[in-house]
C-alpha cells in the first residue's frame, strides 16, 4: 500500500509543483513506484514539468466521472514515475468524495502517491488532506511565504494530518549571509513544522524547465531532491549547510 503524501503550500509561486515532480523522480531513482496526481484544476503544470505535455490526452477528471479507464489516463514518465494530469475545469458530475475514494484505490499499485495540491486551503486541498498520510509543505525563505506555511500547518492538523514536514525552496546561501533571506532556524521557528529538506536555487533547474532538459547529476537541486527522497523513505540523512553553497 502506497504512502500518500500531500504536497502543499500556503501561497503560490514557491515551487510546489517543481518540488513534487523533483521528489517523484528522486523516489524513482530509489526504485520506488511513484504516482503524481496533479490536483491543481485549471492551473496544472506537472505534465510540462515531466516533459510529457504531448501525452496529456486524458486526466483524472475523465477517470472519476467514468469517461475513460484509469489505464488510459496514466502517463508514463521516465524512472518508474507515472502521472495523472489535472483537468482544465471541474468536470460535470464530479464528486470530491469520489475523488478521495479514487486516490485511495490507486494506492495499492504504488509505493508513493504524491498529491500536488493547489496553493492555499480550498476544498481540493481538504479532499487531498483527507486522503493523505502526511504533508510536505513548501515555502521560500521570506516572511510572507513562511507565514502562509505556518497557517497551513495548523490547517493540516485540524484536517487530521498528524505530521507535516517543511521543505525550504529556492534557498540562496549568500542572500542569507547578507540578510536578504530568512535563515534556516528562523524559517523553522516561524513555520512550526519539522524540516525535511532544503532545495538551493539552481540555474540548471530553471533552465531545464525552459529547454526541456533533465537535471544532471551535478545539479544541486537534484542532489537536494535525492536527500529528501531518502528521508521520506526513512533513511537518516544529515542536513549540512555545505551542501547548499
Amino acid at each position: 500500500m502506497a504512502k500518500v503524501i500531500l504536497i502543499a503550500s500556503g501561497k503560490g509561486g514557491v515551487g510546489k509543483s517543481t518540488t513534487a515532480v523533483g521528489l517523484a523522480y528522486a523516489l524513482g531513482r530509489l526504485e520506488k513506484k511513484v504516482l503524481i496526481i496533479d490536483l491543481d484544476t485549471g492551473l496544472g503544470c506537472d505534465d510540462i514539468l515531466c516533459f510529457r505535455s504531448d501525452s496529456s490526452v486524458f486526466n483524472w477528471g475523465d477517470v472519476v466521472t467514468g469517461s475513460v479507464e484509469c489505464s488510459k489516463a496514466l502517463i508514463d514518465c521516465s524512472g518508474g514515475v507515472k502521472l495523472l494530469s489535472a483537468p482544465q475545469k471541474i468536470p460535470e458530475g464530479f464528486s470530491y468524495d469520489t475523488l478521495a475514494s479514487f486516490i485511495r484505490g490507486l494506492a495499492a499499485a504504488f509505493d508513493f502517491v504524491l498529491l500536488d495540491a493547489p496553493a492555499g486551503l480550498g476544498t481540493m486541498v481538504q479532499t487531498a488532506a483527507a486522503s493523505s498520510d502526511y504533508a510536505i509543505l513548501v515555502a521560500t525563505p521570506d516572511p510572507v511565504s513562511v507565514k502562509a506555511a505556518c497557517t497551513l500547518v495548523g490547517d493540516c492538523e485540524r484536517l487530521g494530518i498528524g505530521e507535516s514536514r517543511l521543505v525550504i525552496n529556492r534557498f540562496i546561501y549568500k542572500e542569507v549571509r547578507h540578510g536578504r533571506q530568512m535563515n534556516i532556524d528562523a524559517v523553522i521557528d516561524s513555520a512550526t513544522a519539522r524540516l525535511i529538506g532544503i532545495i538551493p536555487e539552481d540555474d540548471m533547474l530553471r533552465c531545464g524547465i525552459v529547454t526541456g532538459s533533465r537535471l544532471g547529476v551535478k545539479s544541486k537541486a537534484r542532489q537536494a531532491f535525492n536527500r529528501i527522497a531518502a528521508r521520506v523513505c526513512g533513511f537518516s540523512v544529515e542536513i549540512r549547510l555545505s551542501q547548499l553553497k
